[in-house]
C-alpha cells in the first residue's frame, strides 16, 4: 500500500483527484486466502500517515466501522478533524464482523443521529449516501423504497441538527 500511495498520490495531486480508502467489507483478516489490511481504524491512520497529502483520505463506511467494533462517532470525529473524510457510506448494521446483517438506518446498532452529529461537529461538507440498498417486498427498479426511506431519514437527521 505504501509503494502504491507513493507512486499514485503525486499523480492524483497534480490531477486534483482525492484518493479515498474504503474499509475491507466485511473487515475480516482474509477471504479465500487473500489478506485484507483495511479492517481496523488504526490501519486507516497508518495509511494516511504513510504518505501525508491532502489528497489521501477515507471513504468512511459507518457499517464497516461498526462491524469492526469501533466507536464509530469517535472515529468520524478523529478523521474529520484531520479533514480525511472524503465520502460517507451511511449504512447501519446489527451484529459483529463475523455475524452481521444490514438494517434500515433507524434499526441497527449505531445511533445514526450521533453519526450525523459527529459529521457536523467535524466540519464535514462532502457527500453522504445510504450505500447498499435493502430489498423490500414489492419493490421494483423504479420504486426504490429503501433509498426513499434512507434518504428521507438522513434528511430528517439533518433537520434535527438545524441544517
Amino acid at each position: 500500500l505504501g509503494d502504491f500511495l507513493e507512486a499514485l498520490l503525486p499523480v492524483a495531486e497534480e490531477a486534483g483527484v482525492k484518493l479515498a480508502l474504503h474499509p475491507d467489507d466485511p473487515p475480516v483478516p482474509e477471504i479465500a486466502g487473500v489478506a485484507r489490511i483495511m479492517r481496523e481504524p488504526k490501519a486507516f491512520q497508518r495509511a494516511i500517515d504513510i504518505v501525508p497529502s491532502e489528497y489521501n483520505g477515507l471513504k468512511f463506511c459507518v457499517g464497516c466501522f461498526s462491524e469492526m467494533g469501533a466507536d464509530v462517532a469517535a472515529e468520524i470525529r478523529h478523521f474529520g478533524k484531520q479533514k480525511k473524510l472524503f465520502f460517507i457510506d451511511f449504512r447501519n448494521v446489527r451484529g459483529e464482523v463475523n455475524n452481521f446483517c444490514e438494517t434500515f438506518p433507524d434499526d441497527g446498532k449505531e445511533k445514526m443521529f450521533e453519526m450525523m452529529k459527529a459529521l457536523k461537529e467535524s466540519g464535514y461538507e462532502g457527500g453522504v449516501h445510504p450505500d447498499h440498498a435493502l430489498r423490500i417486498t414489492g419493490d421494483t427498479p423504479d420504486s426504490r423504497q429503501y433509498w426513499a426511506f434512507a434518504i428521507g431519514h438522513m434528511r430528517g437527521l439533518l433537520e434535527g441538527l438545524g441544517e
